[in-house]
């Protein structure tokens, strides 16, 4: 039986709460915004992983370490989670682990959102993949489906 896997792209929160998919699908949704410091941030927040648990990958490629701290604080305030207490520093980009003590849901997530948006700029969500996505949900995702790609694994 083969898989199927939802991708996702440049959904609003309105769109992002019409979904129709199972939470349990949700592997993870990326937010994207800009500091108060101008320095623009990806918040990947990574679901039902069972290894690792769920937790917020927060990364920014200007590498302003002071700015990521205070970011960092933020969305770990709002999230409420407990961020690892270093900051790695990658080729392109810096970044840290906030890990969090429940799956995220898509309805949680479109509260974070709004969240954010009282401390940041532009924030949005570019991307939010899905897996292992039941036919009766993709078939009516409640999602643009302009905005959707489906992988099939075999």
């Amino acid at each position: 039986m083969s898989k199927k896997n939802l991708n996702v792209e440049d959904l609003t929160p309105e769109e992002l709460r019409a979904s129709n998919l199972p939470d349990y699908c949700l592997y993870s949704i990326f937010v994207e915004f800009t500091s108060e410091a101008d320095n623009h941030y990806k918040a990947v927040h990574v679901c039902n992983r069972e290894q690792i648990g769920p937790y917020v990958l927060l990364c920014n490629d200007e590498k302003d370490k002071k700015d990521f701290k205070h970011v960092e604080k933020i969305v770990a305030r709002e999230t409420g989670g407990s961020p690892e207490r270093h900051i790695t520093d990658r080729t392109d980009d810096i970044c840290a682990v906030i890990r969090l003590d429940y799956i995220p849901t898509q309805s949680r997530i479109v509260d974070l959102v709004e969240a954010y948006r009282g401390h940041f700029k532009d924030v949005k969500i570019p991307k939010a993949f899905y897996h292992d996505v039941p036919e009766f949900a993709y078939k009516n995702p409640g999602l643009p489906l302009e905005k959707l790609t489906i992988e099939i694994e075999s």
